[in-house]
């Protein structure tokens, strides 16, 4: 099965975590891994040598610059998320492909995105976090119309050389970068609207999902109750895991998997961080666990 990773070099050890945390869950699947960057040093060299050799699964390092896209790259986004659509263009051998984002770690087998038939759609997403439509109107996509996350795409790479997505995609960057809000995910969501095959919550359980309010689309309410507990793939789309200020209780999920390799990475403060902060949400926190009070935007215990 073939996967895509696009990383800086400064995030390529959090990219191994999450391969680590794919590899562990899937033994029986033999992987080649894609890593887009735009250049690793030594040190993050080897640690990729060491996942392919711990789990004998290929890992294929290819550096890119922004030249060679050859677009006009919106926002201060950098050249990472765009790195998902150049796949199309740049691997054009093979037919599927699955795309992870590094703040992601996969607790189950995939096997069922690995037997997926998804059509003649582009592309497989799992929803979006809501309210979306103000991102239909920004982008004049069709009201009632799919909007996906792209954390995690599933690629039918075979329709997208044979409908020219990646010129579609080019043209509409070049043409509209000031309409484009949330990087490589509009530019998905835009150009391959109607073509896009609908995965389950659990493809892409983003920690929005675990507030005490919950940020979700009104019309997966219902079935996010249960599919919260049994998460696929879980999305640290908030702080994220590995800096000490993160409060997202399934942190320790990707904590586990982060010790199973050794690298002794650094925890350090998100730079969101002020003790005052810190310190009251400890007191809320504790509300939370006598019962005394809820809090919308804290995480349910």
């Amino acid at each position: 099965m073939n996967i895509l990773c696009c990383t800086s070099n400064e995030y390529s050890p959090y990219a191994g975590v999450m391969l680590a945390s794919l590899f562990e869950n899937n033994k029986s699947i033999k992987f080649t891994v894609y890593v887009f960057t735009t250049g690793l040093c030594p040190e993050n060299l080897e640690r990729m040598a060491m996942l392919e050799k711990k789990y004998g699964n290929a890992i294929c390092i290819k550096n890119f610059s922004e030249q060679d896209l050859k677009i006009k790259i919106p926002g201060d986004w950098g050249i990472y998320p765009f790195l998902k659509l150049y796949a199309i263009h740049v691997l054009d051998d093979i037919d599927s492909l699955l795309y992870l984002d590094t703040d992601m770690i996969v607790v189950s087998s995939i096997s069922e995105i690995a037997d997926m038939d998804i059509g003649d759609n582009y592309i497989a997403l799992a929803p979006d976090c809501g309210p979306i439509a103000d991102h239909r109107k920004r982008l004049d996509i069709s009201p009632g119309s799919f909007y996906g996350n792209s954390g995690l795409i599933y690629y039918n790479l075979k329709k997208c050389r044979e409908n020219n997505i990646w010129e579609k995609c080019t043209n509409f960057i070049n043409n509209n970068d000031s309409l484009i809000q949330y990087a490589d995910q509009d530019v998905f969501n835009k150009v391959c609207s109607g073509h896009i095959y609908e995965m389950g919550l659990e493809w892409n359980m983003q920690s929005y999902y675990y507030l005490n309010s919950p940020k979700v689309q009104p019309q997966y309410k219902d079935q996010l109750k249960y599919k919260k507990t049994k998460p696929k793939v879980i999305h640290y789309t908030c702080i994220k895991p590995w800096y000490r200020d993160c409060d997202f209780p399934l942190k320790k999920e990707y904590l586990k998997y982060e010790r199973m390799l050794g690298w002794n990475l650094p925890h350090l403060l998100s730079r969101n961080y002020t003790p005052l902060r810190f310190y009251i949400n400890k007191l809320k926190y504790l509300l939370q666990r006598l019962g005394l009070h809820s809090f919308d935007y804290l995480y349910e215990l």
